[in-house]
């Protein structure tokens, strides 16, 4: 996620983050994130120091491992678009 500071706004209420580890709420209307947000990755990249990051799209199936490294332990790849579900033989369940 990205911070923009606003110098205009009162620093004492809105201070940029001072931790490593950041959790974000979203409050919308509708109870969903915002289509339209800023995911960034700063890999060590040591070759290319002109660019420090990468925006990564949210419809990626590499930010669901980034964001919730509990639930990909190996860094599968998460949902993505037009994922396919595949019922094997023998599962059990509803189905509609």
């Amino acid at each position: 996620m990205v911070f923009r500071l606003d110098r205009h706004s009162d620093q004492r209420r809105y201070n940029a983050p001072t931790a490593n580890e950041i959790a974000v709420v979203f409050v919308n209307s509708d109870g969903e994130p915002p289509f339209e947000r800023d995911i960034r990755v700063y890999p060590l990249n040591l070759q290319n120091p002109q660019q420090p990051f990468s925006n990564i799209n949210i419809l990626s199936p590499n930010l669901d491992p980034m964001a919730y490294p509990v639930l990909f332990p190996y860094g599968e790849p998460g949902w993505q678009p037009n994922w396919r579900c595949e019922y094997y033989e023998g599962a059990q369940g509803n189905q509609s």
